[in-house]
């Protein structure tokens, strides 16, 4: 009877190991699985593109990193957390999305008169307007003064790549994010989106 007891402990036991040891090697491999497409992710580049619609566009595959990953391959994204008021061990997401604008001004010149040091000077001065891009100032002598104004909309749309057998979809391949930029004069020079676990 001690002997069986013994036996059927021994053999808890051993299914306790065996599946402890299973969970850790299922952790482990999924793990190799993320670090390994972190690397595949990490040497492919930003795709742009235009939409449908004709908005600039830019496509990125999404790292996704463990918390100290974070905090020791990307200490610019904790420090930008930090500065906002949120602690490193609450952020979820982090995304970095540079634009570039240049816009290409035709406008009349307009002359305006001042008086300056009881004389009156001309000034010449321009104002241009568009949907997304405001310049307006005067130029008096050899300087120029006004104010340059350029209004954008950045979407980013993250989605999921899934795996394909045989026309079939099932599961995760990786995620992407999608940025899209609506002021036409804007294009997106960089982006990249890391997820925490």
């Amino acid at each position: 009877m001690k002997q069986n007891i013994i036996i059927f402990i021994a053999f808890a036991l051993l299914v306790a190991c065996v599946s402890f040891l299973g969970d850790k090697l299922r952790n482990e491999k999924a793990n190799s699985a993320r670090l390994s497409q972190n690397l595949e992710f990490s040497l492919s580049n930003v795709k742009f593109y235009k939409t449908s619609a004709g908005d600039n566009a830019a496509s990125v595959k999404v790292l996704t990193l463990e918390k100290k990953e974070l905090k020791k391959l990307f200490p610019k994204a904790v420090h930008e957390a930090k500065a906002a008021g949120i602690k490193a061990g609450y952020i979820k997401a982090y995304s970095e999305i540079g634009t570039r604008t240049s816009v290409d001004v035709s406008t009349p010149v307009q002359d305006s008169f001042v008086v300056y040091r009881s004389r009156i000077d001309t000034l010449k001065c321009i104002n241009y307007r568009d949907n997304w891009t405001t310049v307006i100032g005067c130029a008096f002598r050899d300087t120029f003064r006004g104010n340059i104004a350029s209004f954008d909309t950045i979407i980013p749309i993250l989605n999921r790549v899934p795996k394909k057998f045989l026309f079939i979809r099932h599961g995760t391949k990786y995620l992407k994010m999608d940025i899209i930029s609506k002021n036409p004069h804007s294009t997106i020079s960089f982006a990249r989106h890391i997820a925490i676990q």
